[in-house]
């Protein structure tokens, strides 16, 4: 073998030899981060100097001697402002019921200057009694609900306030102006077609034409009665029971015909209710508000010191007849719904044997 022959074959490259010990010979790739973070591990960190290390003590100590000031909290600013806030909304929410309350002190404190015999001279104009309205007088349907006879305004008005604030947070302005008037003109001309027809059948005497019949006891009554949409479904029952029930004891007890236009005016706002949006949340001021209505309400309807012993047992009997009433009246739409969905299903199929 010549030495060019030697040469060649020492020029070729040797074959790896393989072994055969279960271990993967693939190439490892390595990226630039990790060649980065190797290099820069390797090498070793520059000490800090002296003078860095001395310059950051020192701005740790003065930051200890020297705290920065404290933020300065004006929490009670913030809750006044709040506060007189929240009580703008309310006012503006509650236009109509704050109006009409200012209306009925200002026209109740002119009465009280001008002296009784003034007093008794508007009430007999304004009064919607069949003498008035047979002659054409049909402003004294408007005009009768700002005068007030039911004795001191300072004993019922809070009362009327707490029940006519509650329906206009619940249904807005608008709602309760309808009920209002809906109850008040309403209740008047039902009442009004009824004692003309007692008067021609003699079972009432003539005297009842002229007697006095202002207030806001109609508007209130049917704004009580209006509620109802308000009350969950679950205790609506027993809310329309106890009211209807103590509305026609009323009208079995007393001798005036106001009572009868209460449960009149205390029917229609129920009826109107189905037309209003039922209450998902009660809150506190809600409750407050319903809770002192409600006592109003109850003051309002209960006028005879009989029926203030017999009211609250006709109510509560009157209340737990509707709810069973209504439990009962379910389970046989229920048990009626049953009864046609087992007849509409389909048959099983049958096997053939």
């Amino acid at each position: 073998m010549s030495f060019k022959t030697r040469r060649r074959m020492s020029s070729k490259p040797a074959e790896p030899t393989r072994v055969a010990d279960g271990v993967s010979h693939a190439p490892v790739l390595v990226t630039e981060q990790e060649v980065g973070f190797c290099t820069a591990a390797a090498i070793p960190l520059r000490p800090r100097k002296f003078t860095r290390r001395l310059i950051d003590a020192i701005r740790v100590v003065s930051a200890a001697l020297h705290p920065p000031p404290a933020q300065r909290h004006y929490p009670q600013r913030f809750s006044y402002l709040e506060m007189l806030s929240r009580m703008l909304i309310t006012v503006t929410r509650l236009r109509v019921t704050l109006s009409y309350a200012v209306m009925l002190v200002a026209v109740a404190m002119t009465l009280l200057i001008l002296g009784p015999h003034v007093q008794d001279v508007v009430v007999r104009h304004m009064s919607t009694n069949l003498h008035n309205l047979r002659h054409g007088h049909l402003g004294t349907l408007v005009a009768s609900a700002f005068v007030a006879a039911e004795g001191p305004i300072w004993v019922w008005l809070p009362g009327l306030v707490c029940l006519l604030a509650l329906a206009e947070l619940l249904w807005r302005s608008g709602c309760l102006i309808v009920t209002f008037t809906l109850g008040h003109i309403g209740a008047t001309l039902i009442v009004a077609v009824e004692l003309t027809a007692a008067i021609q059948f003699g079972w009432l005497p003539i005297s009842v034409a002229h007697a006095s019949d202002v207030g806001t006891s109609y508007g209130a009554t049917a704004v009580l009665g209006a509620l109802t949409a308000a009350i969950p479904p679950r205790w609506r029952p027993a809310w329309i029971g106890w009211w209807l029930a103590i509305g026609l004891l009323m009208v079995w007890l007393g001798d005036h015909f106001t009572n009868a236009g209460h449960f009149v005016a205390l029917t229609l706002g129920m009826l109107l209710s189905m037309r209003f949006r039922s209450v998902v949340q009660w809150t506190r001021v809600r409750f407050a508000l319903l809770a002192v209505g409600g006592a109003f309400g109850y003051l309002m309807l209960v006028n005879i010191g009989v029926s203030l012993v017999a009211a609250p047992l006709v109510g509560t009997l009157g209340a737990l007849a509707a709810h069973w009433a209504v439990r009962r009246w379910r389970g046989r739409q229920l048990a009626r719904s049953l009864a046609i969905a087992a007849e509409m299903a389909p048959e099983p199929a049958r096997l053939d044997g």
